[in-house]
């Protein structure tokens, strides 16, 4: 290492963080339908409830972040950067 330079660090990170529903929260309506009318019956409304996920391709959302970095102490540690 120069004269000069007291320390030298090189770091990275990288990180996939996924975050699901609030388990508190309870809205079965944000994955599946609604009920559907479907006719009468004896002058009775018939419902019907579709079966499945209405998208079943619903993930968590994700996150993604990378950094690198340099840290340097120079000249007797009297310039130092990050």
């Amino acid at each position: 290492m120069p004269d000069f330079m007291n320390y030298l660090k090189v770091y990275s990170s990288w990180a996939k963080v996924s975050s699901d529903l609030d388990p508190d929260f309870v809205n079965p309506y944000q994955t599946v339908a609604y009920y559907q009318k479907t006719g009468d019956y004896n002058g009775n409304p018939q419902l019907s409830y579709p079966s499945g996920i209405v998208n079943p391709n619903i993930n968590p959302q994700q996150s993604i972040s990378t950094e690198v970095g340099i840290s340097a102490g120079l000249f007797d540690n009297k310039v130092d950067f990050d």
